[in-house]
């Protein structure tokens, strides 16, 4: 009984906490029709100061994943507009997906492209080889039509919600957190929430 009340004291809370989100203010309305599917997209580049510190030292994205119902998905979609690699980087992206790696190389990735140290897919390689992921892995999936469909999917995406600048969050397709309208004095935990509060609307 004690558990059914926790589960509605939550419950109320997330609903609660959705009925308060003002349009304009933390989120921004960007389509008419939502995604059949709850989703939450986040597009980043491992050039952008920006993303490293919500994803290396706030960690709101793992807080966004961690936070979000059974039914809903998160995604993270690179971008091509910043750095010398950045073409090379969202196919490597999507290569990490394929994969199932994107844990194992997204920090190297982020502490390489900060440094301003890729040069070529090369070194995009050593770094995934240096993870544990096999020459013959990489090599043979790089350019697979498995990665060039997740590729165009990064870009079509960016396209479809003329992305400009990163990191942004969009939520089932239809709502774009605005970070600007948060609490900056509990930022992050305003984030998560305006997300969740997003996916019951």
């Amino acid at each position: 009984m004690k558990k059914l009340f926790a589960i509605a004291a939550v419950l109320f809370s997330v609903n609660a906490f959705a009925a308060d989100l003002q349009e304009g203010k933390q989120y921004v309305q960007v389509s008419k029709q939502a995604t059949e599917q709850k989703e939450v997209i986040e597009f980043f580049s491992f050039y952008c100061p920006h993303c490293y510190a919500f994803e290396m030292e706030y960690h709101i994205p793992q807080q966004v994943a961690q936070a979000l119902p059974k039914d809903a998905v998160f995604k993270q979609y690179h971008v091509n507009f910043l750095g010398r690699e950045s073409e090379n980087l969202t196919r490597a992206w999507a290569l990490a997906t394929l994969l199932g790696v994107e844990a194992k190389v997204k920090a190297p990735l982020f502490e390489a492209a900060q440094k301003d140290s890729l040069r070529s897919m090369a070194d995009i390689r050593d770094i995934f080889l240096q993870q544990g992921i096999t020459a013959e892995q990489f090599d043979s999936n790089i350019n697979s039509f498995a990665v060039n469909g997740l590729v165009k999917k990064q870009e079509n995406a960016a396209t479809q919600f003329n992305i400009r600048g990163v990191p942004d969050f969009y939520v089932n397709g239809k709502y774009r957190v605005n970070p600007e309208g948060l609490n900056y004095d509990d930022f992050v935990k305003d984030y998560v929430e305006t997300v969740t509060g997003l996916l019951q609307k």
